[in-house]
């Protein structure tokens, strides 16, 4: 996911959080897990018998120097960026205090495990007994990152996960891609006209303060 193109940055209040995939990812997440074709994946299997949730509880995995901790997020389905936010916010506060209680750590129906602060390009999550899938977050916060989902084979398959994750990524596109009207910095053609008159596209050009776009005609006699 190339999060340059996202916006990680207004629809966070705190600044702990501007840049993070994380929080968008439990919005998505919950909303594809709450569909009728995904449904079952919030769920665990007891060897025998698969046992869907009612609610979607979702797990986030902490670990601040104390020990992992998994806080639980309570019924996520319908709540806004804002609110996830918060609720985060509060479970890390709790953690950093050792406060966290019994109901705080006690059955999450999902769970993410976000180790982009560490700057590593993958890891293979492990599956926690009581769940279907458990979720990998790795990269870099505000470039590019990877989602990972291991899941278990005695609910789900491969192409499902699949498709499940194609539906999380439409889902944050939608909602949060930016919308760039790009422009040559010397000639000021768009993008647009530049696929008008069959050209290769616009190159990126970096200086200390920003980033700026520049045709091949431009290149070429700059």
């Amino acid at each position: 996911i190339n999060c340059d193109n996202l916006d990680l940055e207004t629809i966070y209040k705190n600044k702990e959080f501007k840049g993070s995939l994380a929080l968008v990812l439990l919005e998505a997440v919950t909303e594809i897990i709450s569909k009728e074709q995904f449904v079952h994946l919030n769920s665990y299997c007891d060897g025998s018998s698969i046992f869907n949730y009612k609610n979607v509880d979702f797990g986030v995995a902490l670990n601040m120097g104390q020990g992992l901790k998994v806080g639980v997020i309570r019924d996520l389905v319908g709540k806004k960026i804002n609110y996830i936010e918060d609720k985060f916010l509060y479970l890390i506060d709790k953690y950093i205090d050792g406060k966290l209680s019994i109901d705080d750590v006690s059955d999450p129906t999902v769970i993410l495990t976000d180790l982009s602060e560490s700057e590593i390009d993958n890891f293979t999550p492990l599956i926690s007994k009581n769940n279907t899938i458990m979720i990998g977050l790795s990269g870099q916060k505000s470039r590019l990152q990877t989602l990972t989902i291991a899941f278990d084979h005695r609910v789900t398959d491969g192409l499902e996960v699949s498709n499940f994750i194609n539906s999380i990524l439409d889902y944050i596109l939608q909602k949060y891609q930016i919308s760039i009207d790009l422009q040559c910095f010397k000639c000021m053609k768009t993008l647009d006209e530049d696929k008008d008159l069959d050209g290769p596209g616009f190159l990126v050009v970096i200086n200390k303060n920003n980033k700026q776009h520049i045709c091949k005609n431009c290149l070429l006699g700059w």
